[in-house]
């Protein structure tokens, strides 16, 4: 919720959200650029809000050693389990999802070590991807009048 959702500026979501939702109300194909095997660690805003709070004043005020706020490596997931799952929450059939493989898939990896992280805040529990989506998406619909695009 209130992030960018500007189909050329935008972080990775937003702008397949939005891509999604003009997919379906203008019901064309939704194009994805690249194949969709490139793996992300996503992690939901109100977790890196809280994440920053945790660090501001418990961890800062101690230690000056950088942290990495990420989710673990574990939860890197493709592109494309992404896209599949933002099309079903608008309920656009498979047969309607293009990968355009001509297109790059820019760096297949870029995996962050949260170690660290987790080694001071054993019990942080990371949102679900699926309910950072449905609750992103659920805002887009609502707010897509005055939502960043």
């Amino acid at each position: 919720p209130y992030d960018n959702f500007h189909l050329q500026d935008s972080h990775v979501i937003p702008g397949l959200i939005h891509k999604a939702y003009n997919a379906k109300r203008d019901n064309h194909k939704l194009t994805i650029l690249g194949s969709g095997v490139a793996l992300r660690q996503f992690i939901y805003s109100y977790d890196v809000a809280r994440l920053i709070l945790l660090t501001l004043f418990e961890y800062a005020p101690h230690h000056t050693d950088p942290i990495i706020l990420s989710t673990t490596p574990q939860d890197e997931v493709s592109i494309k389990d992404i896209v599949n799952n933002i099309a079903e929450m608008f309920d656009i059939q498979q047969n309607n999802i293009v990968f355009d493989t001509s297109q790059s898939d820019g760096q297949l990896r870029k995996t962050a070590d949260n170690s660290k992280l987790l080694s001071l805040y054993p019990d942080f529990e990371f949102t679900p991807i699926k309910d950072g989506l449905e609750t992103t998406i659920a805002w887009f619909k609502q707010n897509y009048t005055k939502a960043r695009k």
